[in-house]
């Protein structure tokens, strides 16, 4: 009976001393149960300011104004739990004061906010074999858009990793998982966008560089966003994905390299109404060097596409090649390709042989480079139907700057643009506006309107098919280039491309072309300080369908100044004379940029882009000014932006003027 009444007294002693026998620490750093290895964080402070104007056709300016302050406090930690081994974790986290006046022409709002950002990263059994990770985050980022100036956002984001690897598994395995929610909105525009994806992925690396690689991938986005001037749709796309990749060396020195992708996509799209996509392409690629000299690749391509009823599509391609070189100078590249291309109402064979040539040596004033390319091309077409169906062609538009769509004869009224979730569809003269100069259409974001700077939308549409016919078609180029006396380069290109039709009857004209350019380029220093550069091209361009003209002339001087200075200046001038539009090309362009280092923390940068091309239909200027400073002085960092922004198309008018500073102290 003592010894039984003893038992509880020695549990109890024992577990009143585990705690302090865990946390003790002996020499050479025995591992705590829990410990923090690192703590840091910092305060910053942000200010900024968004003044903009529009005004159209000599109205009245409307304006937008926005003074923006941000008081952030973040504190984040380092530590594991148990033993590095088990828990490792990142956490940190801090208040987020938010002060915003914005006032404008259809309204005015003001706000106080007290925010949260916070984040998580727990890692566990990272050196096992089955290791893990989970993640959280609450962000609030600020968005720029050319529509609606800076406003906050919250992203919310939550994911977790698993992974079995060997000896547990013979491959590596990883299932990962993860949510993303933004929500955010200004006058302009709205954010509210969810993104879920879980992905398992299957690695093996074997032999000595062979690889292999399996991964299945399911995600879905609800979106609600978009410009607030325009009706927005509810989107919600859920993409299927099998990527599989491989990767094989062959040889005692890798002589062979064999690479191989395959990918299977099927996705349903519900905006307004359903749209069900399913995508299957592979890709092998393979090189062969037989020799120090001696070099051949094969390329096989094949993509299948079906869109429900509405599209079906399927191409593949094979191209085989050889390239030998002959002495020290020229290399003979030879390739065989052909191509199928088959639509709904639609089909295309294509066979075509390449010779090209290439001849590189020096010279007693430099460097000579001669080359020659011809190529053979059989095209057999049969178009069932007068035209083809394009879907969700991706165009990023910067500026005003037009891009030219992939397809040519694109027939006026089908095109329907769309920003990138498809909730909402723009409105041609309105957001943008199409160019067409002989076959080719282009698509300009207009000044003012529901497509923000830099922003991808997507285009469907309708080309002409051009009808049944079978025609051959020889190309020739040729290129003579010489370097010489060290800084200056002259060079002469020509092209020449012939049809002839075998049999048939194109209802679109075929289009021989012949061009040529010349030009001279030089980069040449005056002493240690100066260095003046520049280059001149003519090209003069003729074919069936628009002829053009075009001069180019490039120039800039560069200034190496004291105190790690530097000074650039430079102008462009190009001339476009299209034969068959008016839409032609008269811009003139003048560019500056000054960098010093002020004292030795502080740096200053001042840059200038003034552009103008008065050339075709509408008047297109932009003028752009920049500010940059920024100091470091011990663990305080602080930067300034400024920037003006005026941008002109046709008789609408924007100017933008953005001002940030911060400062930011770490400890």
């Amino acid at each position: 009976m003592a010894a039984a009444r003893q038992r509880p007294g020695a549990a109890a002693l024992l577990a009143a001393c585990l705690p302090a026998i865990c946390m003790a620490e002996v020499n050479d750093g025995q591992i705590r149960p829990f410990a923090i290895t690192d703590v840091d964080g910092n305060v910053a402070l942000r200010l900024s300011i968004d003044e903009r104007e529009q005004a159209s056709g000599g109205g009245s300016a409307g304006f937008e104004d926005q003074q923006k302050l941000e008081t952030e406090l973040l504190l984040s930690a380092d530590g594991y739990v148990y033993h590095p081994d088990f828990l490792e974790f990142s956490v940190g986290g801090g208040p987020l004061l938010y002060t915003q006046d914005y006032s404008a022409t259809a309204g005015s709002n003001d706000s106080d906010d007290l925010l949260f950002n916070g984040r998580g990263d727990f890692r566990f059994f990272q050196e096992r074999p089955w290791p893990a990770s989970f993640r959280a985050s609450r962000r609030h980022p600020s968005v720029t858009t050319s529509i609606a100036g800076t406003f906050l956002v919250q992203r919310d984001e939550v994911g977790a990793t698993f992974a079995l690897r060997r000896p547990l598994s013979p491959v590596q395995l990883t299932l990962d998982a993860f949510r993303i929610q933004n929500d955010g909105s200004g006058l302009g525009a709205v954010l509210d966008d969810r993104f879920d994806e879980v992905s398992v992925n299957a690695f093996r690396a074997f032999r000595r560089a062979d690889q292999l690689s399996v991964t299945l991938r399911w995600n879905q986005r609800d979106s609600r966003s978009g410009s607030a001037g325009l009706p927005i749709t509810e989107s919600d796309i859920e993409t299927w994905t099998i990527d599989a990749y491989a990767k094989n060396v062959f040889g005692s020195s890798g002589q062979f390299t064999w690479l191989q992708q395959l990918t299977a996509v099927r996705q349903t799209t519900v905006t307004d109404t359903r749209d069900k996509l399913e995508d299957l392409a592979y890709f092998s690629n393979a090189y062969w060097n037989h020799g120090p000299k001696t070099r051949s690749f094969y390329t096989f391509r094949y993509r299948d596409t079906d869109r429900e009823a509405r599209a079906q599509r399927r191409n593949h391609s094979l191209l085989a090649g050889l390239s030998r070189e002959f002495g020290d100078y020229t290399l003979l590249t030879g390739e065989l390709r052909t191509a199928r291309d088959k639509d709904l109402a639609f089909r295309r064979e294509t066979n075509s042989a390449v010779l090209r040539i290439n001849y590189n040596r020096p010279v007693p004033t430099g460097r000579l480079n001669l080359g020659a390319n011809v190529e053979y091309r059989n095209t057999d077409r049969k178009a069932a139907d007068d035209e083809v169906q394009v879907f969700d062609e991706a165009i990023t538009l910067v500026g005003t700057l037009p891009v030219d769509l992939r397809n040519e004869f694109v027939i006026a009224g089908t095109v329907i643009v769309r920003n990138e979730p498809k909730t909402q569809v723009f409105a041609e003269g309105v957001d943008y506006r199409l160019i067409t100069i002989g076959s080719v259409t282009s698509i300009q974001r207009l000044v003012g309107g529901n497509i923000a700077d830099g922003q991808t939308v997507l285009l469907e549409y309708r080309f002409q098919a051009g009808g049944s016919v079978d025609f051959d078609t020889l190309s020739q180029s040729y290129v003579a280039e010489l370097r010489f006396l060290r800084y200056f380069n002259v060079y002469l290109r020509f092209s020449d491309q012939d049809n002839q039709i075998n049999s048939g009857n194109p209802t679109t004209p075929l289009n021989s072309v012949q061009d040529i350019t010349y030009g001279l380029a030089a980069d040449f220093p005056v002493g240690d300080w100066v260095t003046i550069g520049g280059e001149a091209r003519i090209t003069e361009r003729r074919e069936d369908i628009a002829s053009f003209d075009r001069d180019s002339y490039d120039a800039y001087t560069q200034f190496n100044l004291p105190w790690s200075s530097a000074l650039t200046v430079g102008f462009h001038k190009e001339l476009v004379d299209n034969k068959t539009s008016e839409e032609d090309v008269d811009l003139v362009q003048y560019r500056g940029q000054f960098r010093t280092r002020l004292w030795r923390r502080l740096l200053l940068s001042l840059a200038f882009d003034t552009l103008e091309d008065s050339g075709g239909t509408l008047r297109r200027q932009r003028d752009e000014w920049s500010l940059g400073l920024e100091m470091n002085y011990r663990q305080v960092r602080c930067s300034l932006r400024a920037s003006d922004v005026s941008e002109t198309l046709g008789t609408t008018e924007r100017s933008v003027t953005q001002v940030l500073g911060q400062v930011v102290r770490a400890f």
